[in-house]
């Protein structure tokens, strides 16, 4: 499977940040993720 996007929306503002990589699990669980555009 081949993701276009991801967005981070943090919970206090929820204003959504695009992630220039991020690396997740099997399970889709997020352990690192590195700069924002």
């Amino acid at each position: 499977m081949r993701v276009a996007e991801l967005w981070r929306y943090p919970v206090k503002s929820m204003g959504g940040e695009a992630l220039d990589r991020a690396y997740l699990d099997s399970l889709g669980n997020r352990w690192r993720s590195s700069g924002t555009r």
